[in-house]
This record gives structure tokens, C-alpha cells and sequence, in this order.
């Protein structure tokens, strides 16, 4: 599978138009130790310590031949994606060209020095121990930040807690696609 996706898409929001967007979706990490590897842990290292990597220059570059400027966008990863998201929501450049609506993170650490500089909701299983511990802000990671944590019912299932509690629709009906709980906001991917 691809590392990350671009599709156009419709945000509806109660109260507002219709507006288009761009969604930009990211994966996580397939745990792989080659440097080379967009999905690699050498990368998951980089971005949380908030350093440029490849899967971020590979989003960047992408964003910037497929999408024309000044359009909005919408960024959602789970981990090392949720990661690379705030780096890419935060970055000035991609700032200057285009308008970030809000980045959405499932199972990510906060990015020390990146977070702050976007629209961010991060979500987290309370078991999954990866928004924790894996970043430089690990010591304040459940401080920083939007964090919104609900039980999938995963307990001391850490792989399950990570890998499998996000697609619990069940678990997170209750959020729009902004991470805003009952916020009403729905994408419809074009």
C-alpha cells in the first residue's frame, strides 16, 4: 500500500457551505530499519524529534505539484503519519502556499516544536502507549496538545491497542472528522 494519499474531497459543516478540500492521508510505520524507507523507525525517529525525513519531503513535494495554491487542506495519519502530519501542517512554506484546516492524528506522539504551529487534534486509545512515549516530548506528551483519549476495550493489548483501535467505529462515532467531539463536520471523498 501507498505511504500516503491526496484526494479531493467536500468538508460539510452545520451552519456553512460545502467546501472543497484536499485531504492528505498518511500511514504509519511498517517498522522497518532502512533509512531509505518513507515508513521506516529511522523516520519515525527523525519526525519526532522534529527533524525533516523522506516521508515528509515526499508528502511536501507531492502536495506541492498536485494540488494548486491556495486551496485548503486536511491532514489525517495515524502515527508515524499523525507525526509527519504536524511537521507538514506546520511547515512554513506549505503555510505561505496553501491553508491548513486542521491536522488530525490517530495514535501519534506530539511533535516537540511542530504541534503548536497548526490547527491539531490528536486521538489516542488509552492503551496505546505510542502517543506517550515515542517523541522528545515524551516527558509532557499527554499535556501537549489537543489529546482526546477513549477505551476500545484493549487493556494490556498494546499491538492491538495501536494498530486496531482506531478502526473501531464504535470507539470514535462520537468525533467529527476534525477530531471535535459532536462538531457535525463530515469529508465526502470526491
Amino acid at each position: 500500500a501507498d505511504p500516503f494519499k491526496i484526494r479531493k474531497a467536500v468538508l460539510s459543516a452545520p451552519g456553512s457551505e460545502d467546501k472543497n478540500v484536499w485531504v492528505i492521508g498518511l500511514r504509519g510505520t511498517n517498522g522497518s530499519m532502512k533509512k531509505t524507507d518513507p515508513l521506516g523507525i529511522p523516520v519515525c525517529i527523525r519526525s519526532g524529534s522534529s527533524r525533516e525525513n523522506i516521508f515528509f519531503s515526499l508528502v511536501k513535494e507531492a502536495i506541492k505539484k498536485e494540488i494548486p495554491a491556495g486551496e485548503s487542506l486536511v491532514y489525517i495519519g495515524h502515527s508515524l503519519g499523525g507525526m509527519v502530519c504536524q511537521q507538514l501542517g506546520a511547515d512554513e512554506e506549505l503555510k505561505r502556499i496553501y491553508k491548513t484546516l486542521n491536522v488530525l492524528t490517530l495514535g501519534s506522539p506530539y511533535v516537540l516544536f511542530k504541534g503548536n504551529k497548526c490547527p491539531l487534534h490528536r486521538m489516542a486509545e488509552k492503551a496505546d502507549i505510542i502517543p506517550y512515549v515515542c517523541s522528545l516530548a515524551a516527558f509532557g506528551n499527554h499535556f501537549m496538545g489537543n489529546v482526546t483519549y477513549e477505551s476500545g476495550g484493549y487493556y494490556f493489548n498494546f499491538l492491538g491497542a495501536h494498530c486496531d483501535s482506531y478502526e473501531k467505529s464504535e470507539v470514535w462515532r462520537k468525533y467529527d472528522c476534525f477530531g471535535i467531539e459532536n462538531g457535525g463536520r463530515y469529508l465526502s471523498l470526491i
